[in-house]
């Protein structure tokens, strides 16, 4: 007699009857390792494809207004056959948000290799009042480097570089391209 698996598959984030007060946001759904793709539904709208990054699939959300919104994830083939997660429930309250008219700055932060460098630069920029629009990090060997993009705030370089980080930041063009089918 064969044993039934559980499938270990999830929408993380948004989490049920959570509210969203940023005008982006990324969805995290947890797939089994032998899915080959990941799509989501928001709204009824068509399956959007979901990018795979760091033992989990990411959907990156824009251009959306307040209200209650609803996602359903299906997971591509999972055992030959599509699998649908239990549809979540969720808010957006943009409340008083004002999209910021000045230039995006990437900072790209120099680190050894450490799960608590991460940790140490979020609780420095959350000190610092840094509001972060993308983040990523690059592993080589012992170093790893930690890339973000936040508003240009004087003198951030400088507090970074006093914490001990070697810091390097570039002026970018942030465009938004929303997705289409």
């Amino acid at each position: 007699m064969q044993e039934h698996k559980t499938v270990k598959a999830n929408i993380d984030y948004p989490q049920e009857e959570e509210t969203v007060t940023s005008p982006h946001y990324t969805f995290r759904v947890k797939a089994p390792l032998n899915a080959e793709k990941v799509e989501v539904c928001i709204d009824g709208a068509p399956w959007q494809l979901c990018r795979y990054s760091c033992g989990y699939w990411w959907y990156d959300w824009a251009d959306y207004g307040t209200g209650e919104h609803e996602v359903v994830a299906r997971i591509l083939p999972f055992d030959n056959r599509n699998f649908t997660l239990r549809t979540r429930r969720f808010s957006v309250n943009l409340g008083h948000y004002q999209p910021s008219d000045s230039p995006v700055t990437q900072y790209s932060v120099l680190t050894p290799n450490e799960p608590w460098m991460l940790a140490k630069l979020t609780h420095l920029l959350s000190r610092e009042d840094i509001n972060i629009s993308g983040m990523m990090t690059i592993n080589v060997g012992d170093t790893a480097c930690i890339q973000f993009m936040a508003s240009r705030r004087e003198g951030l370089r400088e507090k970074l570089e006093d914490a001990g980080l070697k810091v390097s930041e570039n002026e970018v063009l942030q465009v938004k391209i929303p997705s289409r089918s």
